[in-house]
């Protein structure tokens, strides 16, 4: 059973938003044109400006004020408010340092181990070509603070996500180097995918202190996700 809800953003329209500053939530949002194609981002509320923003990976990565029209949001309560502030304090930083270059950072390749520092990404060494996804980049920094969401090692490669890496390669191949490019194609099908229902609802799922949300778990997770969004688009 599912003890958290999808909720539908309404941004500055908030009566109490004032409980969400020093607050970090994870968003997800559908294309309608093409529900196979989901996008997940951190969440908060600018405590100066009273405004939302969002921070993600995707052709760049943006820090930035942002209506989020379509997106679901869970508020993420493991998070105590110190560790938010250090957490946006850092995600704005990137922004402004222009710490992620796309070139050589947008990939399949990760299993963990990337970390940020001072607005920069600092990559795994062990891991040749370590990349980001937008799924992976939120991953990494939530287990950089310690919240370690899910057990990686119980991760499955499936046909279907093999298929997405090969996809997704294709699209995002011009905005590559292309020695990166082809570290990242030869291993299409080596490192498991995390897709952004998974990650959302094992945040759900996820108690600080406790075991990381299993692969099993975090689809029967998934899966709620989705039917909350759908929910929220009728």
């Amino acid at each position: 059973m599912n003890s958290f809800s999808i909720k539908k953003y309404h941004g500055n329209s908030n009566k109490d938003q004032d409980d969400y500053f020093d607050k970090l939530a994870i968003a997800i949002k559908i294309q309608r044109s093409n529900p196979d194609a989901k996008h997940s981002a951190f969440v908060f509320i600018d405590e100066k400006s009273k405004r939302s923003m969002i921070a993600h990976l995707s052709r760049n990565y943006n820090c930035c004020f942002d209506r989020l029209k379509g997106y679901g949001i869970l508020w993420l309560d493991f998070i105590s408010e110190r560790n938010a502030l250090s957490m946006i304090i850092q995600l704005k930083l990137i922004a402004e340092k222009k710490g992620i270059n796309i070139g050589n950072t947008y990939g399949i390749t990760n299993k963990g181990g990337t970390i940020f520092l001072n607005g920069n990404v600092i990559k795994n060494p062990d891991v040749e070509g370590d990349s980001l996804t937008c799924v992976t980049f939120l991953l990494c920094f939530l287990e950089q603070f310690g919240f370690k969401v899910i057990d990686r090692s119980t991760w499955l490669i499936t046909a279907d996500d093999i298929k997405w890496q090969e996809e997704i390669l294709e699209i995002i191949r011009p905005t590559l180097y292309e020695s990166f490019y082809e570290i990242q194609k030869e291993n299409i099908g080596k490192f498991p995918r995390v897709r952004p229902e998974q990650l959302v609802g094992a945040c759900g799922k996820y108690k600080e202190g406790l075991k990381p949300v299993s692969y099993t778990d975090a689809c029967e997770a998934a899966e709620f996700v989705l039917q909350e969004m759908a929910n929220i688009a009728t």
